[in-house]
């Protein structure tokens, strides 16, 4: 849950797309958009094209647009930072304390009171 977070934040895919392709960001839009995948990063890191920039003819002239891997994930990070930071802390706080909570001494007095209250001696689901 938290990779997928952090995944979501930077890269703007989820962990699956992520590592495994799919929707990636060339499929959806010639520009390349705001998701990254894997490949696109990996593809990106050794100087090819991440997928996050491009050029068109028009005319005479060539055009580019998008922005470099760099500034994509920079615009990832800003657009979707705090959310991440939130999932990132949040997600084990609540694992952390909802264990806690749902922890065996708070069943103990419900099933003390089935016991002793309705008088079943055994619950079979």
């Amino acid at each position: 849950m938290v990779a997928n977070a952090v995944t979501q934040g930077m890269f703007n895919v989820d962990l699956k797309t992520f590592f495994m392709g799919g929707k990636t960001a060339e499929g959806l839009n010639t520009t390349g958009g705001k998701m990254i995948t894997g490949m696109e990063l990996i593809s990106g890191l050794t100087g090819g094209s991440a997928g996050t920039s491009g050029s068109m003819k028009f005319g005479n002239q060539y055009r580019t647009f998008g922005d470099t891997l760099a500034g994509q994930l920079k615009t990832n990070l800003k657009d979707n930072g705090v959310n991440m930071m939130v999932q990132v802390v949040g997600i084990p706080l609540a694992f952390k304390y909802g264990k806690k909570i749902l922890a065996k001494p708070v069943i103990n007095p419900v099933n003390r009171l089935i016991r002793n209250g309705l008088g079943v001696k055994e619950l079979k689901v």
